[in-house]
């Protein structure tokens, strides 16, 4: 194969942004050369106009009646073939209320029509009919400020005489609107995105770099060449630039119920750890297990009552290290997305890093290009892009936790030399990231605990070879930070809940009460193991190609309530990890190796902490799955390299190179799908209901013959 060449493959990459540009102006540009041979026919005297629904003012404004949801135009007479209308609408006035479950500025439109096929064959077409014999044809998201969904493609037949456009804004936003322009058979002008021409250039490269150019495959990743350290970094902080840019627009930071960190530190700075005194109503239910029926406007969702008192739930270190320090700075409260996007960087970075430790250690002959696709594939895999596009305190709780564990892990890796002898430092340090996971995700203790005991067993003989000093200190330096966090973490919940022992977690003020009393429970959770691992997504042919479900009840009676919210299994979304098979097959090299305890240990670890969440929590919410995902890439990726490196002794070169672009195509999948969940449209989070303008102009883009 050809020698890397950093030269030659930016003119490749240059060369397919110049395809991008060109599928741009070509293709996704089909509907401008469509429409340039149309006869613009804007809305006049000619026509007629009734309305339904609003009152109209003198300054055009109209105004929905009270009671009604939509407005209803009926145009007549127009006599026209009609292959398109443009309608645009604005709101006038400020939205009634924002919340994170609305998209401001989005309205509801439906097109029906009257048209000679209905004159012909009226009652016998199979067509959707209306009251009034006109026929549904299209509906769309509108938005004033993205032209490109303000052109309703139409399939008539011969001449129309009648169309109604059916208008219905959000629930919360303004109830006044005004129609800007209403233009029939309208010319889309000629656009060039730089949205799709960033899309067709990611998708582009990344099925070049990985499947065409061998070259890269020349490249180890133990030879130290500063680029292997300043692309990732580059491309790590310019992916978090992209997802954190749409998200400073986020709908959920005006909603006080994501601000609990926030109130928090604001409570810490005025030395209390309550937020307050809950409301006469509420207090007499506390306790009660229906408390979670209650409406929002009576109780503080998502906070822990307890003597009539409100108090946050959730671990408090992150209130520690970034709201605290800001509002004492500051004197204003931090916005959730800085800490989210920040704990979601590190933890791709860790992975990166991770995945360079245990090839430096076992795979030595492993090409760098596979070191950037697995650990690209894992980062997709986990969906971190999405989580980080989600800054609600849950993420913030988990992807602490989640990156103070990788962070305790490598630390303790790196703390045995190849010599044997013990670094007390990385230990140390080790000890301090798992202890504080107690101050932010309590369950993911376990893992350490994990961790402890494997390295115990993993490193039996070196520690027989200590000497005694150097045994008592490295106990001492594990065991002090323990005691030490653990001792803060007790005294922090005996202050709130009068006990050290207590978390809150089950004073929560929450829609989901406990199932672990349902009798429904084994069956909520094999469900919830199915949902997890093999449930399989629903798919459209618009961009983005993921239908997002939204929660699924199982079960609902005085006393237990099952809720999955799924995102797909992630053996059918990241099918690469079916090659964790292999490491039944290479299980006495990677016993020889010393990988099986620790992969075994961290698997049931991670299959436990599935189990509990649903057990203790009710759910079996998406989130939850960055908590053990990563340890199943870990093991499938211990899979392919261990193949790799025994394949390239046995197999023939064309023969291994057939079998790797097979388990390369199943990394893009990972990738290309965790990518994709970015535009799924959570209910209630990230873009589209953040920053509905940005999330449908790319909609659009994409979507380019809707």
């Amino acid at each position: 194969m050809a020698d890397f060449n950093k030269k030659t493959l930016i003119k490749k990459l240059v060369l397919i942004f110049l395809i991008a540009v060109l599928l741009d102006m070509l293709v996704f540009n089909m509907r401008f050369f469509q429409s340039l041979s149309y006869e613009e026919i804007p809305f006049g005297a000619s026509h007629t106009l009734s309305i339904e629904g609003g009152n109209v003012a003198e300054d055009g404004t109209i105004k929905l009646d009270e009671g009604s949801a939509s407005l209803k135009l009926h145009i007549g007479n127009i006599n026209e073939h009609l292959e398109n209308v443009r309608i645009d609408v604005e709101g006038v006035g400020e939205a009634q209320s924002y919340s994170y479950y609305s998209e401001i500025g989005v309205y509801d439109v439906k097109v029906s029509v009257w048209d000679e096929a209905l004159h012909e064959k009226l009652g016998d077409d199979g067509m959707t009919r209306l009251d009034n014999g006109l026929y549904e044809l299209t509906e769309k998201k509108l938005l004033h400020a993205v032209p490109d969904s303000q052109y309703i493609w139409l399939e008539t037949f011969g001449k129309t005489s009648d169309i109604e456009i059916l208008i219905t804004p959000q629930p919360d936003d303004t109830r006044s609107l005004k129609i800007i322009d209403l233009t029939f058979n309208a010319t889309k002008p000629f656009k060039l995105s730089p949205y799709r021409i960033s899309v067709s250039f990611f998708i582009l490269s990344i099925i070049y770099i990985f499947l065409f150019e061998k070259s890269i495959w020349n490249e180890d990743c133990i030879t130290y060449k500063r680029w292997k350290v300043i692309l990732p970094i580059i491309v790590l902080c310019l992916s978090a630039v992209f997802i954190f840019t749409w998200d400073s627009l986020n709908m959920m930071l005006k909603d006080p119920a994501f601000d609990e960190y926030a109130t928090l530190a604001r409570a810490l700075a005025g030395k209390n750890v309550s937020l307050g005194n809950a409301s006469n109503i509420v207090k007499e239910l506390e306790g009660s297990t229906v408390f979670w029926r209650m409406g929002s406007n009576e109780v503080m969702f998502d906070h822990a009552m307890y003597n009539g008192k409100y108090y946050v739930y959730f671990g408090i270190l992150p209130c520690l290290i970034f709201f605290l320090p800001y509002y004492l700075v500051t004197g204003k409260d931090m916005i959730n997305s800085v800490p989210v996007a920040i704990l979601c960087l590190t933890i791709a970075s860790e992975l990166y890093i991770l995945m360079g430790m245990i090839i430096r250690r076992y795979y030595r002959k492993t090409p760098y290009a596979a070191r950037w696709l697995m650990t690209l594939a894992m980062i997709c895999g986990m969906y971190l892009p999405l989580y980080m596009s989600i800054p609600d305190h849950y993420m913030i709780a988990i992807s602490s936790g989640v990156a103070l564990t990788l962070a305790g892990g490598m630390c303790w890796m790196h703390a045995w030399k190849n010599d044997g002898k013990v670094m007390i430092r990385f230990l140390a340090l080790g000890a301090c990231l798992f202890a504080t996971v107690s101050l932010c995700r309590p369950t993911l203790l376990l893992m350490g605990i994990a961790w402890f005991m494997v390295m115990i067993y993993l490193k039996r003989a070196e520690i027989a070879k200590l000497k005694k000093s150097e045994f008592i200190k490295s106990m001492f330096a594990i065991a002090i930070p323990y005691v030490a966090f653990a001792s803060f973490c007790m005294y922090y919940n005996y202050i709130r809940f009068d006990s050290p022992f207590d978390f809150g977690a089950d004073k929560n003020m929450t829609t989901i009460p406990f199932t672990s009393g349902t009798p429904y429970l084994p069956y909520i959770i094999a469900r919830t193991l199915y949902e997890y691992l093999f449930s399989i997504p629903k798919y459209t042919s618009d961009f983005p190609f993921i239908i997002y479900e939204d929660w699924k009840q199982l079960f609902e009676s005085a006393s237990a309530l099952a809720v999955i919210k799924p995102t797909g299994g992630i053996f059918i979304t990241s099918p690469v990890l079916w090659c964790m098979l292999l490491c039944i097959a290479y299980r006495k090299k990677i016993h020889e190796k010393k990988l099986s305890v620790l992969m075994l240990a961290t698997l049931a670890t991670g299959m436990f902490l599935m189990i509990y969440a649903v057990v203790f929590t009710g759910n079996a919410a998406d989130r939850y799955m960055m908590e053990f995902s990563f340890i199943l890439f870990i093991c499938a990726f211990t899979g392919i390299m261990e193949f790799y490196a025994d394949a390239k002794e046995k197999l023939p070169e064309k023969t291994l190179n057939m079998i790797m672009s097979v388990v390369i195509c199943l990394l893009l999948i990972s990738v290309f799908y965790g990518f994709l969940q970015l535009f799924t449209g959570k209910t209630g989070y990230g873009m589209k209901f953040g920053n509905p303008d940005l999330y449908y102009s790319i909609y659009y883009d994409m979507n380019f013959m809707l």
